[in-house]
């Protein structure tokens, strides 16, 4: 067995408790946007301040202060991404024809 560090068990498990709830999370959004007629607005924008202001109210504990940068720089590139291809799908109206766990 190889020798893992708790720091490596706490981001792994991050990861995978991140990938578990995406879908539920894709979910509840295009649920939302069925409600707001399929359209961007202030109810997407707050969501998506609310995320990013989360992100950057985490503290990790335990990781290196470079590390730390690198991995709140990554969460906030991904959610940034997450958001944008959402507004995308909602602009171009092919979010009514995805499957609710696929934005």
């Amino acid at each position: 067995m190889s020798d893992v560090s708790v720091t490596q068990v706490r981001i792994a498990t991050s990861s995978i408790l991140f990938l578990s709830f995406q879908d539920g999370f894709s979910i509840a959004l295009k649920k939302l946007a069925q409600h707001y007629n399929n359209e961007p607005g202030p109810w997407l924008d707050e969501i998506e301040a609310e995320v990013f202001n989360d992100i950057k109210s985490i503290v990790p504990e335990g990781l290196d202060i470079t590390v730390e940068v690198s991995a709140l720089k990554a969460a906030l590139a991904t959610a940034s991404v997450f958001f944008g291809e959402f507004r995308e799908a909602l602009a171009s109206k092919a979010i009514a024809a995805r499957p609710l766990s696929r934005i």
